[in-house]
């Protein structure tokens, strides 16, 4: 049973890869049949501390990256898609000083223990088949007080979203990520709900890397 399990996420996760190498050249367009006109850069602009270096995990084409620069002493963005990577290469491959783009998986971070003072999932965990293993690799990579930010959808029911945008889970209850946040070893400090289109919500939560 262990074995089919160990396979069956395998067999997800390649699928969600190969999702996005199909969807790379037009995903920001698809992002915005969701987002609308939220303002996402914004909030979590302001809910990120200042100084540090930042990590945008699963950063897609890297359209988070000049945000977290207004804030970050340096930024690493961390996707799998290569399709992904090629699109977050061509913008910001000549600016090595600031950004370096890794390839990794969520769960299996390509960064040392406590390397980041903060990191950023933004739509990202629904499309994981196990979010809280990138928690708890999140909580690694992150130093001592360090802060992670979470963006994703609220729970709902709208199916066509697993085909259209590849989509594992159909968005979480608050309620959840918070025990998540707790088991895997975090303080929740704040928490926001937004509209967005499709009828869908979702939120803003900062959490803090509690001190051992």
């Amino acid at each position: 049973d262990l074995d089919a399990a160990v396979l069956l996420i395998a067999e997800r996760s390649e699928k969600t890869r190969r999702f996005f190498d199909s969807v790379a050249g037009r995903w920001e367009g698809l992002k915005k049949e969701i987002l609308g006109d939220v303002d996402i850069h914004r909030k979590i602009l302001d809910a990120l501390p200042g100084q540090g270096i930042m990590v945008d995990l699963g950063c897609g084409t890297g359209d988070l990256f000049p945000v977290l620069m207004q804030k970050a002493d340096f930024v690493i963005g961390v996707e799998r898609s290569s399709k992904m990577l090629e699109e977050a290469r061509k913008s910001y491959a000549s600016d090595p000083g600031s950004v370096d783009i890794r390839v990794g998986e969520l769960e299996h971070l390509p960064l040392r223990d406590g390397e980041a003072d903060a990191a950023v999932t933004n739509m990202v965990l629904h499309h994981l088949p196990e979010p809280r293993r990138a928690l708890r690799e999140a909580r690694r990579i992150l130093r001592e007080g360090g802060t992670l930010l979470i963006v994703d959808l609220i729970q709902h029911e709208d199916e066509s979203l697993r085909e259209a945008f590849g989509d594992h889970w159909l968005g979480f209850q608050p309620e959840a990520i918070e025990e998540w946040l707790q088991e895997c070893g975090f303080e929740k400090l704040q928490s926001e709900r937004f509209e967005l289109k499709k009828g869908l919500e979702g939120f803003i939560t900062r959490s803090q890397k509690r001190l051992s």
